[in-house]
């Protein structure tokens, strides 16, 4: 098959269109990373312990976190963007077998001691949820 210059035209217009297209692409999935890695930044761990006090720690900065309560000590350590309980002097220690937890839909409980640990936000989860089909 030999190539006029018509076709030639043609064939380079759709070599052009669809490198456009691969670099809108690219460019949209950059946007997307930066704006869930900036989200991450805005997180928070919230400790609620059994006297109803509210402790507030930056999920970005990594560090280790003691609740003491009438009904007892536990140690949390925030570490790369996930949460862990370390330490807890509760009898069964049951919080401390608990996966890590790096999400608003994940948490630790203490039962004994009646200590929830969460992940929280700045804005609803809802608003910090992008659709990966749609870009938004």
């Amino acid at each position: 098959m030999t190539l006029t210059t018509g076709n030639a035209k043609t064939l380079r217009r759709s070599i052009l269109a669809i490198a456009m297209l691969l670099l809108a692409a690219l460019l949209s999935l950059g946007a997307i990373r930066i704006a869930q890695g900036s989200a991450a930044d805005n997180r928070t761990v919230q400790v609620l312990d059994g006297d109803g006090v509210q402790h507030s720690f930056p999920l970005a900065e990594n560090g280790t976190h003691t609740i003491e309560t009438e009904r007892g000590s536990n140690t949390i350590e925030i570490k790369d963007g996930s949460v862990t309980m370390l330490f807890a002097d509760c009898p069964n220690g049951d919080c401390i077998e608990q996966a890590d937890i790096h999400e608003s839909s994940e948490m630790i409980l203490c039962l004994p001691h009646q200590l929830m640990v969460s992940i929280s936000s700045d804005t609803t989860d809802a608003d910090n949820t992008i659709d990966t089909v749609a870009g938004l």
